[in-house]
């Protein structure tokens, strides 16, 4: 289930400090697992959701997860 290294980062990249244990954990369950490709960056790794091996392996989850999201959001903003 390995992408291509090639390919740039999607928008779902989030910078992250490895300062404690409990962050360093959740990072290598959700790297082990395939979720996410992380990157070192200096002192810090650049964590990138694998969305094409997601949505190849479980095809439209994400969707309806961030679907589910913005309509959750929506009736907290009232719009």
């Amino acid at each position: 289930m390995e992408g291509s290294s090639s390919a740039p980062p999607m928008p779902w990249t989030a910078r992250a400090t490895m300062m404690t244990t409990g962050p360093t954990h959740h990072w290598r369950v959700l790297r082990d697992s395939g979720v996410i490709r992380q990157r070192p960056s200096g002192r810090e790794n650049l964590l990138v959701l694998r969305r094409e091996d997601l949505d190849a392996r479980y095809p439209g989850l994400l969707d309806a997860i961030l679907s589910g999201a913005r309509a959750d959001d929506a009736l907290e903003h009232g719009g």
